[in-house]
């Protein structure tokens, strides 16, 4: 055969097999599932990695995710049916609403965050330490990780909240509200920390006190989805452990991942904070221990009054353990899976 027939033939052959796989992958059935997380953060990592690496689609998965201001708020949507089968999220609101209802599960532990709360004031308005706050206004987005974090600064210093006003407040409201004068200090995340210090300039400053905190992040289902869809739940959690992988192997190209779907704006903030940050798949004891301890101060601040769901009235705390869903974990990666009921 003469070469440049050759080369046609070869050309040819490329096409057809191209084309082909396109078509077996078009007319491919996807099973739908959404996905809700908190928007503009870090904590969507895995997500933008497992979609943008084809992680879903090579486990038959067509993920949407859908962003809300915060976790809590993602995971409040789940339970009032909002489109969302899966919810990524912080303890705090799990450990809330167990009080009220059992109906749904927890699938994992995903992430943890050093350091990703802070508090930042303004100090025009006389505030140049946690003590300072006494008799403060303090925006802050109830029921999330943020209220639980400034709850331990506050006590760490020896202040109470009952001390301080809280204002409840959006995230993406804060930077303005602190520049506006219309709270003292924030606590919240980024990117917005980083505005609110855009803001005020050398009028900001942050505020520390509770170091030690680590943030984990959570992956909910109501318990029906848990039960009725589990092989959907193992495909998803394989390609979040696909994800994991990627990046503990590939940090710095999963990092630009994830910055190319945040904020364009704060991209430098996230790169600086990207070591902050670990992505793995558990289901552990310690998680226990964080919703015992969340439970204990979510009474003592009499943010619950009464417990629990129909099937357990009258009890003091949830029955916690009884919420961990593990078998799609311990399908997929039975290692992570070190609970004790």
């Amino acid at each position: 055969m003469r070469p440049l027939a050759f080369a046609l033939f070869l050309a040819f052959v490329i096409g057809l097999a191209v084309w082909s796989y396109g078509s077996r992958d078009a007319s491919r059935e996807f099973e739908a599932i959404s996905i809700g997380t908190p928007g503009g953060t870090l904590y969507e990592t895995p997500f933008w990695v497992a979609e943008e690496n084809g992680y879903f689609k090579a486990e038959g998965l067509r993920a949407a995710l859908r962003e809300y201001e915060s976790g809590g708020a993602a995971f409040r949507a789940m339970l009032a049916g909002d489109a969302v089968d899966i919810a990524a999220h912080a303890p705090t609101p799990f450990a809330a609403e167990a009080f009220r209802r059992d109906d749904f599960a927890l699938l994992a532990a995903y992430a943890t965050a050093a350091d990703s709360i802070k508090m930042v004031a303004d100090a025009a308005r006389g505030v140049r330490s946690v003590g300072d706050l006494r008799g403060k206004r303090i925006g802050v987005s109830k029921n999330t990780g943020g209220e639980y974090f400034l709850d331990l600064v506050l006590s760490t210093n020896a202040l109470a909240a009952s001390e301080t006003k809280l204002f409840d407040t959006a995230p993406a409201e804060m930077p303005q509200a602190l520049e506006r004068g219309n709270v003292d200090a924030i606590v919240t995340w980024e990117p917005h920390i980083a505005a609110a210090k855009e803001l005020l300039g050398p009028r900001a400053i942050e505020l520390g006190g509770a170091e030690a905190y680590r943030e984990v992040f959570l992956l909910s289902t109501m318990r029906r989805f848990a039960e009725e869809r589990i092989v959907t739940i193992e495909k998803f959690l394989r390609a979040i452990l696909r994800a994991e992988r990627f990046i503990k192997e590939n940090s710095e190209l999963a990092r630009e991942a994830a910055v190319r779907h945040l904020p364009p704006d704060a991209a430098a903030v996230f790169r600086a904070t990207w070591q902050q940050f670990g992505f793995e798949l558990s289901l552990d004891q310690s998680l226990l221990a964080i919703f015992s301890d969340q439970g204990r101060w979510l009474r003592k601040k009499g943010l619950i009054v009464s417990c629990c769901s129909a099937a357990r009235t009258g009890a003091e705390f949830p029955a916690y353990p009884e919420l961990f869903s593990s078998d799609a974990l311990r399908a997929v990666k039975p290692e992570a899976v070190t609970i004790i009921r």
